[in-house]
């Protein structure tokens, strides 16, 4: 995959319900299926200095991303 340019938006609270909305169609570091691809909202379920963890789901099936830096 060759560099790919995006836009994104957070909305809600981290103490309540965090959203990060990915633009349309990201290459993302895994692609579970159709839904993710189609609908890139992810729940933030924590962020620290050095990892966010996020979840995607489709009603069905869930997903968790844990992103950490790389040096």
């Amino acid at each position: 995959v060759g560099t790919q340019t995006s836009t994104w938006s957070l909305s809600g609270d981290i103490d309540d319900d965090m959203i990060l909305n990915l633009g349309e169609n990201p290459y993302f570091p895994y692609i579970a299926n159709d839904d993710v691809w189609n609908n890139p909202e992810y729940h933030v379920q924590a962020i620290a200095p050095n990892q966010i963890k996020l979840v995607i789901w489709n009603g069905g099936i869930a997903w968790q991303y844990i992103l950490k830096p790389v040096k």
